[in-house]
């Protein structure tokens, strides 16, 4: 409208708000207006600050938590993988990588609805570098490969960091960094605590490829994916 209104329809759009909630929070005095019924206008700074107070109020009913993974869990996390990714794993599949080693995945919750997981498998370097070389996929892994976390020199290889979307963007962008956050801490305790030599990982897309880049990992082998390991630990600050 100019430099310091909104137009109904303009201010609808930045709360995203249907019409009739938009009107009756109006009329309740909830959102600031100027003006009468026919010329009302809405200040840019008063609707902006709103927009921002409802964020942090949706914040705060955020209950996060990041606990090991359950049977259950696993089952809504791989029906979800299985949507966007076809080299997804089975969850009979996944319940033989457990029988094997039982603490290779992480979940985050909110209440007790599962949002996030992280799983980091250890296996033997050669088939971590077959996986980041293209020349073996997660389902193709076979049970010798599977190490325990008190085994020698451990190479682990990232299997997922998978964040269930909901429908609103604030919620999941504080869940995307929570699971984030301590997908890396969980990282780096396992470092100190367990003889693991390094990490390996696999870019499905351009945002993959920067974040790892960013926490460090160096590109490994170049493909239709590109292919990272992380073999440096002198300095866990900097990754954390």
């Amino acid at each position: 409208m100019n430099d310091e209104y909104y137009t109904a329809k303009e201010a609808m759009k930045v709360l995203r708000e249907s019409k009739s909630t938009f009107y009756r929070e109006v009329e309740a005095g909830i959102i600031p207006s100027v003006g009468g019924k026919r010329n009302r206008k809405f200040p840019k700074e008063a609707i902006h600050l709103h927009l921002m107070r409802e964020r942090k109020k949706k914040r705060g009913t955020i209950r996060l938590t990041f606990t090991p993974s359950t049977n259950s869990d696993l089952w809504t996390a791989i029906e979800q993988e299985q949507k966007t990714n076809e080299e997804s794993i089975t969850y009979r599949r996944a319940l033989e990588w457990r029988d094997i080693n039982p603490d290779i995945s992480m979940s985050v919750k909110d209440g007790t609805k599962l949002v996030g997981m992280v799983t980091l498998l250890p296996l033997d370097e050669n088939t971590c570098k077959a996986l980041v070389e293209g020349k073996m996929t997660v389902k193709q892994i076979p049970d010798r490969a599977i190490r325990k976390w008190g085994d020698r020199r451990l190479s682990v290889y990232v299997v997922g960091i998978t964040l269930i979307l909901s429908r609103n963007k604030a919620v999941d962008v504080e869940r995307g960094r929570f699971l984030l956050r301590n997908a890396i801490r969980w990282a780096v305790a396992l470092t100190h605590r367990y003889d693991i030599a390094s990490f390996y990982a696999l870019a499905r897309t351009p945002l993959d490829q920067t974040l790892l880049e960013k926490l460090g990992f160096r590109e490994v082998a170049k493909g239709k994916r590109k292919g990272y390991k992380l073999d440096n630990f002198n300095n866990p600050t900097r990754l954390a």
